[in-house]
């Protein structure tokens, strides 16, 4: 019999914390939706390989535009706007990486980039990082290029167009939000769920 456990091996990384939510709906609608991972646990084990990589791309990326724009950035708001944006990024990514299905793991992941990207180009974040705007841009445009290619080789290519579409829908009717509290910024977040594709 097929072992459908294969619990995720994220969740035991370190990667920000700790934080995890559950679906209860998730095992049943991953198991009618994406046939081919209820059929094989190769392809999942290979699928959490996969979303390890995104993992130890994610931090060190996030990392890396925090320190760019820090050091380049010559006022103190775009400066400690870089630490906060960090810090709430790291954990929102967390979140998205800790599903217990590798499927619900990756579209996570895509949706959160696809909305962080949305705000930083088109959307009121456009100019929060004044000159060093495009350093942000590329980290996360970054990460969403690794989750859209992860996507499209891992969902049937009529499931990627459904799930794409409704990453989309996602992505327009949950913007950002500008949060009141201490200057700083909080995601407008709902964890997107393989059960509004399906």
């Amino acid at each position: 019999m097929t072992d459908l456990s294969l619990r995720n091996p994220l969740t035991r990384s370190g990667f920000g914390g700790t934080a995890r939510l559950i679906f209860p709906l998730i095992c049943s609608v991953l198991l009618l939706s994406f046939p081919a991972y209820a059929q094989s646990g190769t392809a999942k084990a290979d699928l959490w390989d996969e979303m390890q990589s995104l993992q130890d791309f994610t931090k060190p990326r996030l990392v890396e535009a925090r320190e760019q724009i820090r050091y380049e950035s010559e006022t103190a708001r775009v400066s400690n706007l870089a630490q906060t944006w960090h810090d709430s990024l790291i954990g929102r990514y967390s979140t998205a990486f800790s599903s217990d299905y590798p499927v619900t793991a990756l579209v996570d992941a895509w949706a959160l980039s696809e909305q962080v990207y949305h705000y930083l180009t088109k959307g009121d974040g456009k100019n929060l990082f004044e000159d060093q705007q495009e350093i942000m841009q590329d980290a996360v445009n970054d990460i969403l290029t690794r989750t859209r290619e992860l996507a499209h080789e891992y969902l049937p290519p009529d499931r990627y167009k459904e799930v794409e579409t409704s990453v989309q829908k996602y992505v327009t009717s949950t913007p950002f939000a500008k949060s009141e509290k201490g200057g700083g910024f909080s995601l407008n977040w709902t964890l997107f769920s393989v059960a509004d594709v399906s």
